[in-house]
């Protein structure tokens, strides 16, 4: 599916592609993402994992996201949005929990603020194929403890470069002899595919994955979202953004 935001500024320089693949290890799952703009400018997303499976972790996911959705606002920043969620999750007095990364992205200037409840350490993969994990404080998961207050940290994406975010379906997908995944090679298969595209990298990396599990059965939900930034001049007389969701 491809969605399309036009461009309101004509000096606008920056471009934003999304790509992304979903797969549950059952009918339902508990692994999530999101992204809306907040303004025309700030693109906000997220990608999360409930720690159960089945239908209770998507329950649990639909109210998170709702959370998520109904209470993100303008001028509120990705650390007290979780603050704000974990604070109605912990309400809830569940069993379950959900790490959750989530960002807000200035299409402009490319700087990029986020917070993490612990989440897997997402990845940047440079223009100029270098792939730095991204670093930065950490929280619990939400709906683990009452009142928590989730740190923002920022970082700077440029021209070219690509913010990976997963969930442990991924890390922890394991072979016939319980071997897994592991972020090692992960890394390692961002740095040699790091000249592909944003949405055939996604494809790969599943593939990858499905190919060292050889044949073993899926244990967990698998979620990729990349997020891309590209100069609006390099399309020529495009002035859109162009937002591309990949689900399988």
């Amino acid at each position: 599916m491809r969605l399309c935001r036009p461009g309101t500024d004509p000096d606008e320089r920056k471009r934003v592609d999304i790509h992304s693949i979903i797969r549950p290890a059952r009918e339902v799952g508990g692994d999530f993402f999101d992204y809306f703009w907040i303004n025309d400018t700030e693109l906000f997303f997220t990608l999360g994992d409930v720690s159960d499976k089945g239908i209770p972790a998507a329950l649990f996911m639909m109210v998170t996201m709702t959370l998520i959705r109904g209470k993100m606002k303008a001028d509120m920043t990705p650390g007290e949005l979780l603050s704000d969620v974990n604070q109605e999750l912990y309400k809830e007095d569940s069993t379950m929990f959900a790490t959750i990364f989530c960002g807000l992205l200035n299409v402009q200037t490319g700087e990029l603020q986020f917070s993490d409840g612990g989440h897997c350490t997402p990845y940047i993969v440079r223009a100029t194929g270098q792939v730095e994990p991204v670093r930065g404080q950490k929280g619990l998961p939400l709906g683990v403890m009452d009142e928590m207050d989730y740190a923002d940290n920022r970082l700077q994406l440029d021209t070219g470069d690509l913010l990976i975010l997963y969930t442990d379906g991924i890390t922890e997908a394991e072979d016939p002899q319980s071997r897994q995944f592991g972020s090692a090679r992960l890394q390692q298969l961002l740095s040699d595919k790091s000249g592909a595209d944003a949405g055939e990298l996604l494809h790969r990396l599943v593939t990858e994955v499905d190919r060292f599990a050889a044949g073993a059965q899926q244990s967990d939900d698998i979620a990729v979202l990349s997020i891309g930034m590209k100069l609006d001049e390099l399309a020529k007389n495009e002035s859109t953004y162009d937002i591309i969701e990949i689900m399988s």
